[in-house]
């Protein structure tokens, strides 16, 4: 539904993943924030900033995912710095730009720095 442009519905089905995601048993945190990701994607395609700034930083907030997924941390990382560009809260955009093409050059994560770099460009 996000790659259709469909933002409504792309939400929902993250949302009710989310939802059923959480009524697991186990350790399913990282497949969480997967879709958590997703889901500020879809908030960030469809223009509603402030909502995609939340589920990203809700992700964010993990103090140990740095160090237990950096890839995936990078990735974040950089979907929070470009929807702050996007709403125009620019005050720290190259300093985290820099912070997730660091992590990705620690990690050899050459694809991922790419759309980095596109960002910070």
């Amino acid at each position: 539904f996000n790659e259709l442009k469909q933002f409504k519905e792309a939400i929902h089905y993250q949302n009710k993943a989310i939802a059923l995601k959480k009524t697991l048993k186990g350790d399913y945190r990282s497949s969480i924030d997967n879709s958590i990701n997703n889901l500020g994607l879809s908030y960030k395609d469809s223009g509603q900033y402030d909502l995609a700034i939340k589920a990203f930083s809700e992700i964010l907030k993990n103090k140990n995912l740095i160090n237990e997924i950096p890839d995936f941390y990078a990735l974040v990382l950089d979907n929070y710095t470009h929807t702050l560009y996007l709403s125009k809260n620019i005050k720290n955009v190259p300093k985290l730009y820099h912070k997730a093409l660091k992590i990705c050059d620690s990690i050899n994560a050459s694809y991922k720095s790419i759309i980095i770099h596109q960002h910070l460009a």
